[in-house]
């Protein structure tokens, strides 16, 4: 017997992060299949995730897109270079790149919100926390992929 519940968001007071849908990490292009990493995981996150993006949009939800940026020099690319050998030969999430581009499958707009990060966690050395309060973020949705 299968039961399943419901429950209710206050689209008012709810935001929705997508954590680095990124060419680099969804395309056979991107950087990180072309370092030679197995992205067939990620790539399935691909059609849930545009269904979320789309709801949002149809329901004034915010959402904010981050994106793992890394300076053309890596100088602020820290041990993400020394763990994943072969990035910065590959371009790697170099800003300026199409590799650092939120994947166009999932339909983000301008009025979306978009956050450069250099590090993994969205929070470290950002603006998310001000970003969230001055939504009046009460719940919050995470998705994405890495």
């Amino acid at each position: 017997m299968s039961t399943q519940e419901t429950f209710i968001l206050d689209t008012k007071k709810t935001t929705v992060i997508v954590v680095d849908m990124q060419n680099a990490f969804l395309r056979d292009e991107g950087s990180m299949a072309q370092a030679g990493l197995d992205i067939s995981y990620l790539k399935q996150t691909v059609k849930p995730v545009r269904r979320l993006v789309d709801a949002c949009h149809q329901t004034g939800v915010p959402l904010i897109f981050t994106k793992y940026v890394i300076r053309q020099d890596y100088m602020d690319a820290g041990v993400v270079a020394e763990h994943i050998p072969g990035l910065q030969e590959a371009g790697a999430l170099m800003a300026g790149s199409w590799d650092i581009e939120v994947d166009e499958r999932l339909g983000a707009n301008r009025d979306d919100i978009f956050l450069d990060k250099n590090r993994y966690c969205s929070f470290y050395n950002t603006n998310l926390e001000t970003l969230l309060r001055g939504l009046k973020t009460e719940t919050l949705v995470v998705c994405g992929v890495t």
